[in-house]
């Protein structure tokens, strides 16, 4: 069974994705990926290092902290 929050994480991008009219397999390579790692993304699979969840937030013009809180966590910024 997957965890509550790569499903959310993976739901997020798959919408930013068409939204962007992109493949799972343009997005993939877009960020030096294959589509097998993307599609085990969407489908919450596998965990999203801090690193690729920056890149596929760049090629997909969203911002990261929106990404985290739809998720269910909270902003990467650090509190003041």
């Amino acid at each position: 069974m997957y965890n509550n929050f790569n499903l959310r994480i993976g739901q997020y991008l798959k919408n930013a994705r068409k939204k962007n009219g992109l493949t799972q397999e343009e997005l993939g390579k877009m960020i030096g990926k294959s589509k097998a790692w993307y599609v085990d993304i969407e489908r919450g699979k596998n965990n999203l290092y801090f690193s690729d969840a920056k890149s596929l937030c760049e090629a997909l013009n969203i911002d990261i902290n929106e990404l985290a809180k739809y998720a269910g966590g909270n902003d990467f910024h650090p509190k003041k």
